[in-house]
């Protein structure tokens, strides 16, 4: 396989099972809330409060967001 190429899953529901499962240890969101518009969203938010860090970049403050801040002790 060249460097280039991809040959696992990336999908948004693949990335959240990989972080719900501690694969992945922080991400940064950018303009969404997969907590509220994801396909599975009670996956997106468990998955959400075992990172160890996020980021999150939007031009509004969001509600579920602080919420989550304020649930993971940070």
């Amino acid at each position: 396989m060249a460097p280039h190429e991809i040959d696992e899953d990336l999908s948004e529901m693949s990335y959240f099972v990989k972080m719900h499962q501690g694969h992945i240890r922080g991400t940064f969101l950018m303009g969404q809330n997969p907590a509220a518009g994801g396909p599975n969203a009670r996956l997106h938010r468990d998955a959400l409060r075992r990172l160890d860090w996020l980021v999150v970049r939007d031009f509004f403050r969001d509600g579920e967001r602080q919420l989550l801040v304020r649930r993971s002790g940070r």
